[in-house]
């Protein structure tokens, strides 16, 4: 019976792994992993207190085939789409416009209570951020304190039923492209369940220069697990398609990803786009309950193209409800050496 626990059990576990990975329901294991962990120790400490030495084994050797068979590498057959013409537009801002001088810093902090962010004002311009992306607030003195401390400009974008408010400021100002429009919204029509959209922009920062900025705009869970995890992927994979068009060497994707990104259906995506991950520790959740948790999930994540190294990524320890604010800092790779 030891050799059916210890031997049996990992491959089956594997093949059931092997079976749900690059699907909707690898990205809800994600998710989940935390929890599923925690759960297989306590029931194989307990089999090992209990004597059941093999059906510990058996448990132990089976998570970890689990996790080795959902991890198989993912294969997008599907070619790019050239986008609409307004992306197609934009592109040559974001491939023509004058190398990148100098290091950047991205503040993102996803959390939706006002008198957090505003008590944590100071500690955020102490930080020294290029740009500061607050998901979760649209509040217009928050911004304009903190465009105005910075010497720069904030745009807001009110929440919509499917994704949050969010504030976008920079040290300097969000350039033109061709239009009257200096963002531009980018819809993500997804099914089931809601519309995600993401933000392009193209900050200009005094001294470094221009750049192209996506910052997605993912639905928040409603309904259905499995429709949402559906949904994110579709999102990925339209963020990583307009990512192709608009040109990935300076692009710099960074906001709120809802789900941790490590599933290769989701970073293999982006990868196979020329983007690399900038990833912090992890910073949600911050309480559960109402009381600090331990944080599990990395849910505020970047790309970036071949054009910057990822210097760091990391969490700041600010009092938060939701997450911990992370902080991007990307250098530009040298044009004569990339």
């Amino acid at each position: 019976m030891g050799v059916v626990f210890v031997c049996v059990m990992p491959i089956a576990a594997f093949g059931v792994g092997f079976w749900f990975a690059n699907t909707p329901t690898s990205v809800l294991f994600a998710l989940a992993e935390p929890f599923l962990f925690a759960a297989l120790m306590v029931c194989a400490s307990s089999a090992l207190i209990a004597g059941r030495t093999a059906l510990s084994l058996g448990l132990v050797i089976s998570g970890v085939s689990t996790i080795i068979g959902i991890q198989q590498p993912y294969v997008d057959n599907t070619s790019p789409s050239d986008g609409p013409e307004q992306l197609r537009t934009l592109k040559g801002c974001s491939i023509l416009s004058k190398p990148i001088e100098s290091p950047i810093r991205i503040f993102v902090w996803t959390e939706g209570h006002t008198d957090i962010i505003a008590a944590a004002l100071p500690e955020i311009l102490d930080l020294q951020p290029d740009i500061v992306i607050l998901n979760g607030s649209d509040n217009p003195r928050i911004g304009s304190m903190l465009s105005d401390a910075l010497n720069g400009e904030a745009k807001f974008f009110a929440e919509t039923p499917s994704t949050s408010s969010l504030t976008a400021i920079v040290r300097g100002s969000f350039q033109y492209c061709g239009a009257e429009e200096d963002v531009w919204n980018v819809p993500i029509e997804t099914e089931p369940v809601q519309p995600s959209n993401g933000i392009i922009a193209f900050p200009h920062i005094e001294q470094i220069g221009v750049f192209p900025l996506l910052i997605p705009r993912i639905s928040k869970h409603r309904g259905s697990w499995m429709n949402w995890a559906v949904d994110i992927i579709r999102a990925n994979e339209i963020i990583a398609d307009t990512s192709s068009v608009l040109g990935t060497r300076k692009l710099v994707i960074a906001g709120d990803t809802q789900v941790p990104t490590h599933p290769n259906i989701l970073s293999q995506t982006f990868q196979n786009m020329g983007m690399q991950s900038a990833k912090s520790e992890p910073n949600w959740p911050t309480t559960m309950g109402g009381l600090p948790s331990l944080t599990l999930h990395t849910l505020d994540h970047a790309w970036v193209g071949h054009g910057w190294h990822v210097q760091s990524a990391k969490t700041i320890n600010i009092v938060s409800r939701n997450r911990k604010p992370v902080l991007f800092d990307l250098t530009p790779v040298d044009e004569t050496g990339a």
